[in-house]
């Protein structure tokens, strides 16, 4: 098991994905309960992304600042550490940063999040149906 997954970017430099150790020593090496914690945010995750592109479209900053920190939260519980990053990096901008800018940085959640879903199913810990 690796204590954290990570992946190159375009500069070559490793950037932290999931603390996959940090996550399992938490729950107390309780792999039932990452697979139910990980079934419940891949169910959630779209919704909360519908949510971030419905406030982007409705140009309405606090659902999109709302919709950020609930995935802030969701991947900080699963030690999705770059998707957590991310997240939290666009709450601190949803009322300071231009409409493109903000749309720019919920692709890179999507990204992120699609990321994390495939490491975490390439690690045997959840497969998605």
């Amino acid at each position: 098991m690796e204590v954290i997954v990570t992946r190159k970017d375009d500069s070559g430099d490793e950037l932290p994905v999931w603390n996959e150790r940090r996550l399992l020593e938490r729950l107390g090496n309780d792999t039932q309960l990452v697979r139910e914690m990980l079934r419940v945010f891949d169910e959630e995750m779209p919704e909360l992304l519908g949510m971030l592109f419905d406030g982007l479209d409705a140009g309405n900053r606090e659902v999109v600042e709302r919709a950020a920190h609930a995935m802030k939260g969701a991947a900080l519980n699963l030690e999705a550490v770059e998707l957590a990053g991310i997240c939290g990096e666009f709450e601190k901008s949803a009322f300071s940063a231009s409409w493109d800018r903000l749309r720019e940085q919920a692709g890179s959640i999507r990204s992120a999040y699609e990321r994390f879903m495939a490491i975490v199913s390439e690690s045997g810990r959840w497969e998605r149906t």
